[in-house]
């Protein structure tokens, strides 16, 4: 079983969302592996209590990160192309 959960990263510059897939960084965020998530999680997809103190204690806290960005082009309708960056 493995992770894949959307972030939102704020600093004083501004704020930025984020997605996070694999076992490793959801071990970091969470402190336990995505099984153990899981088994929090609650019945038919109701937040259990314990998953919503877990979350809770995650939010606002100070962390050191590294992002992989990824710059994609887009051709919509007109003939410009544009840059789009994906985190």
């Amino acid at each position: 079983m493995v992770y894949n959960f959307n972030l939102k990263i704020e600093d004083f510059t501004g704020i930025q969302y984020g997605q996070v897939f694999g076992e490793t960084v959801g071990d970091a965020v969470f402190g336990m592996n995505a099984r153990d998530l899981n088994a929090i999680r609650g019945e038919d997809q109701i937040v259990s209590d314990d998953l919503k103190e877990l979350l809770k204690s995650k939010q606002n806290i100070e962390t050191m990160m590294l992002i992989k960005v990824k710059m994609d082009t887009y051709q919509g309708n007109t003939q410009s192309e544009e840059n789009k960056m994906r985190y």
